[in-house]
Formats: structure tokens, sequence, C-alpha cells
């Protein structure tokens, strides 16, 4: 077990400042894929936010789209213009995110997308400027654009030879003359004259240029890699000095892997490189050290970034494990998460009646969170036989019944028991789904290898029951969910074979065939207070079924936004909230409908597979890459009525001894307190450590004549202010 201290998270209510106040987003900053070092502050982009880390304090500051002007959370690139506003490059994850090209001037962010500029595409991969100020943009699929602060001028394949408009890397060489990495081949361009390297016309050994660096002889350092599904077939690092092609491989050389992905000139001798796979490699003239997970204490051989500070020390962005610093001796990992999640796709959320939240993720295995401290368990700190945790339920005892790949995992909090085919009637070791009846009993859904592989199975803890097509009513192997109805029956939602419920003696099965179910693939299933079931479907929306009559809810007839509903849960309030494949999430109060998406919410991916509603009116939801976001409905509530603003709340307003002074943070940061007398004088001051993004209060108590007082919240490009009273 892993265990992490992770106070900023104490306060989970959004910010008043904040974009969408009403939300705060949970990530671990595990893919760090750039890094830029401005004096004593480090800008770090991330596949779930930008972070702002000072290197003296170790405080971190984290930007996402829910306390940001930041349209996605996927940072490529970060670059430092002559007047230190910070340009930020985004490049979407999925279909329907929002990208483009930030500028932040530590106050305001200014977003630039197809839409309302000349860039030609939302996905940035390389930004850098030139000797004169001029920022050069590499793009996804349209090219490469060039932008004077006016103008937009675009290069793709079209107009000049560039020799394909996925570009990765942007460098600038000593004559001001650009160098373009693309995905087939090495271009060079003096702002007239292009010259274009490929393997069919030079030494280039491969076509895929992931970066370039430029040493203080002029030297191009290149490096490579192509990859298929995992496989890296291609690669390597080029040096060209002149007209002189040198290729270094793991066939010639120490090189530890064909991915290069990152390339730190230190001096004229001495150059770093980062590898996807063998770590990181510092190349001293003609010797070679190897810094590898085998030999050192680097938290991963899959390197992304690397970054030189003026103090000589190397910092590292690493596929999945965050963000690193080597001093020559040692490794030291700062802490930039906004959560101890270990990885950020969250299958299953459950919360305990402690009200401790725990989650269930895709590679990180499970989670548990109590509103200070993460607890982290995997297969390497605990009893869980897999890290891949696809749904959670908690018996009686609050103890947990865990879905992995290879078992059922039974965790009292103390003890771990595994059931796998080995030691148990268990039908499959991939457990997909898990729930708890009323009787105790434990619900299982198993999966095979193939398709038509996968059964039904009941624990009751001593004696195993297993149901398929062929010794049951189960109408089909393949589980899409488990639930059970208020009259205890179990409804089982298939893949393929609709929807079944099972009483425990008889079966009954509705499909589009026999029934209103739009959909044989029923993904999600739930019951509200009147009896109702409302069946989610991976195609055809939303189906209510009172037992005898079939309502159909899809985009067509409703506020619905996907056909394909992944998640379905009910809040205090009665209102319905749909998690969905591709299109985020919507909300139903019986006769309005609202949508939440990236672009119009705090919500980090449109993907949603996991839904909680908690007894403190929040809605959790788990994303595909984007962690855990919160919406809080009370504080949505005050946003759409307007009473929710930037003053310093002071609690009494006239207060005869000690008052209660809150205030909130978009994102975690130090703040600086003050209050002053009717004069303006400073009677009282305080600097806190790092606080987490959310409300804070802080009391007052001390002895001063009555009279008015003004406070003075100041963070960072922010000032909350308030007033209160001293009476007798």
């Amino acid at each position: 077990m892993r265990a992490y201290s992770c106070l900023l998270l104490v306060f989970l209510a959004a910010s008043a400042s904040a974009q969408y106040p009403e939300w705060t987003q949970l990530s671990g900053s595990h893919r760090i894929d750039c890094q830029l070092i401005d004096g004593d502050v480090s800008w770090i982009g991330t596949s779930n936010g930008l972070v702002r880390l000072d290197l003296i304090t170790g405080e971190a500051d984290i930007f996402h789209t829910a306390n940001s002007g930041l349209p996605c959370n996927a940072i490529t690139d970060l670059a430092l213009d002559e007047d230190g506003v910070l340009w930020i490059g985004i490049q979407p994850v999925t279909f329907d995110d929002v990208g483009g090209l930030v500028a932040y001037d530590g106050s305001t962010w200014t977003v630039y997308t197809t839409e309302n500029s000349g860039l030609p595409d939302n996905g940035i991969r390389s930004l850098t400027f030139d000797h004169e100020g001029v920022l050069w943009v590499g793009t996804r699929y349209e090219g490469l654009a060039r932008f004077d602060g006016a103008t937009w001028t675009v290069y793709d394949q079209e107009n000049s030879p560039l020799p394909n408009g996925w570009i990765y890397d942007v460098s600038v060489d000593l004559d001001g003359s650009i160098w373009i990495g693309t995905f087939q081949g090495l271009a060079h361009f003096d702002g007239t004259h292009w010259d274009v390297f490929t393997t069919d016309n030079s030494p280039l050994p491969h076509n895929e240029v992931r970066v370039i660096a430029i040493d203080a002889y002029g030297a191009k350092w290149i490096g490579m890699s192509s990859e298929t599904n995992g496989y890296v077939w291609g690669g390597g690092l080029a040096r060209l000095y002149g007209s002189t092609w040198t290729v270094f491989t793991p066939e010639n050389s120490d090189l530890p892997h064909l991915w290069v992905h990152d390339i730190a000139i230190e001096s004229v001798t001495t150059r770093w490189i980062a590898t996807r796979g063998g770590g990181l490699a510092r190349l001293e003239g003609s010797e070679w050290t190897i810094l590898d997970t085998a030999g050192s204490d680097i938290p991963s051989d899959q390197v992304n970034t690397i970054t030189l500070d003026a103090l000589g020390r190397t910092w590292v962005g690493t596929w999945g494990e965050g963000l690193a610093r080597f001093d020559g001796v040692k490794w030291i990992r700062p802490d930039i998460s906004s959560a101890g999640l270990p990885d950020n796709s969250v299958l299953a959320l459950l919360r305990d009646h402690d009200q401790v939240m725990w989650f269930g993720t895709y590679f990180g295995g499970l989670a548990r969170f109590d509103g200070i401290d993460w607890q982290v368990y995997d297969t390497e700190s605990s009893g869980l036989p897999n890290d891949l945790v696809g749904d959670l339920a908690a018996d009686a005892n609050d103890d947990l019944w865990i879905a992995t790949r290879e078992g059922l995992a039974f965790f009292d909090h103390a003890a771990w028991t595994v059931y796998d085919t080995g030691n148990s009637d268990l039908p499959y070791n991939d457990v997909t789904r898990v729930t708890v009846a009323p009787d105790g009993i434990v619900w299982v859904a198993t999966r095979g290898e193939h398709d038509e592989d996968g059964a039904l199975a009941a624990f009751d803890g001593t004696e195993w029951r297993v149901w398929t097509p062929e010794t049951s009513g189960l109408p089909l192997q393949r589980i899409f969910c488990l639930e059970i109805a208020p009259d205890g029956a179990l409804w089982i939602g298939t893949a393929g074979g609709g929807l079944a419920r099972y009483d425990g003696e008889a079966w009954e099965i509705w499909d589009p065939e026999n029934s209103g179910l739009p959909h044989r693939d029923a993904s999600a299933i739930t019951f509200d207070e009147e009896g109702l079931a409302w069946i989610g479907t991976a195609g055809g929306g939303v189906a209510i079924f009172d037992g005898s009559e079939w309502t159909v809810l899809d985009p067509e007839n409703s506020g619905l936004q996907s056909y394909t509903i992944t998640e379905i849960e009910i809040d205090a309030d009665g209102v319905l909230w749909f998690g969905s494949r591709f299109y985020g999430l919507s909300s139903f109060d019986g006769t309005d409908w609202q949508t939440y998406q990236v672009g119009n919410s705090g919500i980090p991916r449109n993907s949603v597979p996991a839904l909680l509603a908690d007894e403190e009116n929040r809605i959790w939801v788990g994303s595909y890459n984007g962690g855990v976001s919160i919406l809080d409905r009370a504080v949505l509530a005050e946003v759409r009525h307007g009473v929710r603003g930037d003053a310093v709340r002071c609690e009494p307003s006239l207060a005869r001894q000690a008052c209660r002074i809150g205030f909130s943070l978009p994102a975690p940061a130090r703040a600086d307190l003050r209050i002053l007398d009717s004069a303006g004088r400073v009677i009282y001051a305080r600097t806190t450590h790092r606080l987490g993004a959310g409300s804070h209060t802080v009391t007052w108590d001390d002895h001063v004549p009555a009279g008015v007082y003004y406070v003075r919240v100041e963070t960072p490009g922010r000032v909350q202010t308030g007033r209160l009273v001293r009476i007798r």
C-alpha cells in the first residue's frame, strides 16, 4: 500500500474565480509532455493540465479547464516570449476535445483557434520563438504556422516543399533559419529556400523526426522513432554538422533505445538524450552514461522530456511516473499532482459509510481518499491481483469487493482474499462487474478470452453458483451491468442479448424484438424512488420501464446528448445523471435537461465511465485519462443565480470576538491574508503555505478597538476583499 498526504484537496468546493467554480478536478500529473524553466519558476505541461512549480519553495499551482482559461488539459509544448507571456500548445485528446494555442500573461488567458485566428489546426505539437520574436507553431495535421503577433502565415504541403503536415518539432538555428521535424522527414527553411532530408536523399536513418536540438557549434542533433501498436521498429539519434552525418543506434553505440523523444544540450561536448523505453542517456564526447530503472532511481524508463536548469540539475518528465530531478547524485520527485490517483482513467467509484471515496483505475489499481490522505493499493503494495479495477461494491460491513482482470478480490481493510478459477468455482478470472445484494449475496459478471465466453456467478460466502446461456435463461454471456431492483431481483444488462431479470427462480428477457427496449446492448441500469427502471443502452439512448410500458429518450426526442450511455445515477433530489461514451454528461430533473462537456463545463474528458452522487449534493465523474471531476450542485445553483463572487466572506460581519474569514482559491497556491484598519494600517498579517483549490477559513480573534476593518486576500494573479465591523 502506498500512502500520500494531499492536504491541497481537503476542501473540494471549487473556487469562486474559477472558470467553472462549481467543478473541482482531481488528477495525477503522471504524464509530463513538456517543461520550461524561467528563473525560479518551472512550467510543466501534462496530459491533465498546466503546473507552475516554484523551484525555491516547491509549491505547485495547478491550472486546468475548471479553474483557468485552458480549453483542454492536454498540454503539448510551452514557449515564453520576450514580454514574459507564456504560450501553451494544446492537442485535443479525442475528436470532441477543444484544442488550440493559449497565451497566458499571469492573469488573462487568450485562446487562438482555427475559428478566431489564422491558426490552421487546433492540434499543436511544437512551439518556438525565433531571434526576431516570431512564434513558429508546429501542428498535428496542417503543417507549420508563423505568427508575428498580427499576421499568420501557413506553410503546408500544398504551398511549400514541407514533406508532411504532421510537425513534431521546430528548432531555430544559430543563423535564425528554421529546422522542422515531421512525420516524413527533416526540413530546413531560411525564409526563402527549403531543403528536405529523408532516408531517400540523405543518410537520415529514419523519417519520423521527433526532436531537433542545436548545439553551440551549429550541429543538429536529431531524435527519431516509429512505433506500431507499441512495437518500436525504427528510430535512433543522428548528428548533422555541415554536410556530415553521424548516426547512433543501439547496434552501433550505447544508445539505450531506438525511440529518442527529447534532447537537451548541456555544453558543446555534453548532450542528454531521453528515450521512451531505455531511460535517460548522457553523451559526453564519445562516452555514454545510462540512467535507467535497472541501475538508478530514475522513476521510469519512459522519458518524454529533458530540461536543464541554471544549477546544473537535470529534470525529466516521464510517460507515467511524473516529474523527477537529478542533481548528479540522487533523484528527487516533486509533488505536482492535485490528487493521489495512481492512474487518470477512473472506471469505478464507491463511497463507503464513512464518506471515504474509493476509485478503481485502469492501470493503477485501487485508490482510497478520506478527504485529506490518499492510499493506493496495487499489485506491488497489496493483495490486489491485478491493477485494472473495473468495478467496486461494498457489503453491509463496508468491506470491499473488487472486480479485476485476474479474479475477484475481497478487502476487509486489513486482509485480502482473492477468488479465482484456481481456488474457487469462479467461472472466469476476468471479473467485469460486481454487486452485493441486501441478503449479502455477491453477484459477479465474468468474461472469457473470446466473445462467446462469459458467465454470471453468485457467492454466498461459502458456495458458488454459475449461470450461462446453456444452463439458464441468461440471454448472452457478455454482461455490461448488474443492478439489484427494489424487490430484490437481479437485473442484468448484456452486450447483444438485451436485458434480463432473475428473481432466483425465473428469468424474464427483454430485447428489441419482444419489447420497447431500443437496443440489444443494455449498458446501465438504475431504479428511481417510484420503482421505474432506467436502462441505458449502447446505441439506442435510454429506456424507462414501469413493468409494462416502455418510454425511450434519445437525442432526437430529448436533451440527451448521446445514444451510447455508460452510467446512470440518481442524486438526492431525484435528478437523473447520464454518462456517455463520447458526449460527456447529461442531467434531467424531470423537466429540464443540462449538458456538461469539455468546453462548457469543468469536465476534463467527454468519455464518462463512472458516476456517483453523494449525500453532500455533489456528482463525482470518472473519466478516461482525465481523472475525476466533482460537480458541486450547491455552488452550481449559486453560479446560476448570480450570487457567487470574489468577495471574502466574514462571518459574522458584526463581530464581538472571533470572526471566521472565508475565501476560495481556483488552484493550489500560497495566500497572503491582511487585515487593515480604517486608516489603511495593516493590523494583522498571515502568509499561508500552499493551500489547495477550494474554500478555506481562517479564524481571527485579535483584541482590537471597535470599528470598521478591511480584509484582503492575495494569491498569484488575484485579489479578494471583504469588510467586517468589530463591535463592543
